[in-house]
């Protein structure tokens, strides 16, 4: 089975700062600000759901593929080049609803932008979410660091396909 994750940059302020930050950390430019993960195995329906974590929803819900678009100012999705199994796409599912509403990881990704360890092993930023759950699962994708140290570029290096983006 294949599996989905969209990217984006939002109309938010924090947007800039996360890919400027990013994009210094990682001494490269930082393309997109935000990943999700999606849950469904057609994410060309509109109503496919998605897993993300977002400072402005308070942290890990789901939502869906059309939403996602919508309040974008930027999105691309992709699919992972690494498949699963029907077992690991349907654990996938329950890992990540594990994760629900929980809160956002604030004081770990500001931790993260200044070279600190401050991570809250409860909470989650969108791509700390992503690599959690991916990894759980099995995925090899290229090696894995500590969940808590990836950002929306590390997730955007996996070997993968664009699918879809928007035009602007």
């Amino acid at each position: 089975m294949k599996i989905y994750l969209l990217f984006s940059n939002s109309h938010y302020p924090l947007s800039p700062i996360i890919r400027t930050v990013t994009s210094i950390q990682e001494r490269r430019l930082a393309k997109y600000s935000h990943v999700a993960l999606v849950l469904s195995a057609d994410p060309s329906n509109g109503d496919a759901v998605i897993i993300e974590s977002t400072l402005s929803g308070k942290g890990v819900k789901l939502s869906m593929v059309s939403a996602f678009k919508k309040r974008a100012k930027s999105w691309e999705l992709v699919e992972l080049k690494e498949q699963v199994t029907q077992d690991q796409f349907e654990m996938m599912q329950i890992v990540a609803c594990r994760e629900l509403n929980k809160s956002y990881d604030l004081k770990g990704i500001i931790g993260l932008g200044i070279g600190r360890n401050w991570e809250q092993p409860s909470d989650w930023w969108c791509s700390e979410l992503v690599a959690y759950i991916l990894k759980n699962i099995g995925m090899k994708l290229n090696g894995w660091k500590p969940t808590h140290i990836y950002t929306p570029s590390m997730c955007y290096d996996w070997p993968k396909r664009v699918i879809d983006k928007s035009v602007f």
